[in-house]
């Protein structure tokens, strides 16, 4: 008796975003206003939590972000139960607006997670560090305008990999214990 499992892919990158997440991923943007450290895709959002959609309009940078209402609250110091939408929205434009960043919406958890590729990254606006994500379909980034470099990181930094190319055949009992943090890179051959 043979058993079937049917993979179904979370993300699919296209070239285009595969060029673009290369071409971000690990380095910083800045501008007199403000900078961008971006770091990887990211998997795994904190479960649970609601989200603001932010668009961000400004020379070298456009796209739709996101940050988590926790974030927000750490950065005001003040719970936003209490408040109505439009005046959320009326507190982000009026302390960030000036660097090209309007509120859009809020959504929740289960939102996020039917969006396409998302990019971790942080962000200086207003003297605040933010911890961000960007939908990487709508993003656009342009050095011209930006300068950029490869993040800093730490020089006792480790980095482990275990990395195998090969054709691998998976039984049903070997792919229900794959774990989340397990890769699987799918490839068609022509």
């Amino acid at each position: 008796m043979e058993n079937y499992v049917s993979f179904m892919p979370k993300y699919e990158i296209n070239k285009t975003n595969y060029k673009k997440i290369q071409y971000i991923i690990g380095r910083n943007f800045e501008n007199q206003d403000f900078s961008i450290n971006f770091y990887g895709i990211e998997r795994h959002l904190p479960e649970g939590k609601e989200f603001i959609k932010l668009k961000i309009e400004h020379v070298g940078i456009s796209g739709d972000c996101y940050i988590a209402t926790s974030e927000l609250e750490r950065s005001l110091g003040t719970s936003l139960k209490s408040f109505s939408e439009k005046y959320i929205e009326y507190i982000i434009n009026y302390n960030i607006g000036n660097y090209g960043v309007k509120f859009e919406k809020f959504m929740n958890y289960s939102e996020m997670m039917q969006m396409p590729v998302l990019i971790s990254a942080s962000t200086n606006l207003h003297n605040k560090q933010y911890s961000i994500y960007f939908c990487v379909k709508d993003l656009l980034v342009n050095s011209e305008f930006l300068k950029s470099r490869v993040s800093n990181w730490s020089g006792s930094l480790k980095l482990s990999l275990d990395f195998k190319v090969s054709q691998v055949l998976l039984n049903t009992q070997e792919i229900n214990e794959l774990s989340n943090d397990d890769i699987v890179l799918l490839s068609k051959y022509k």
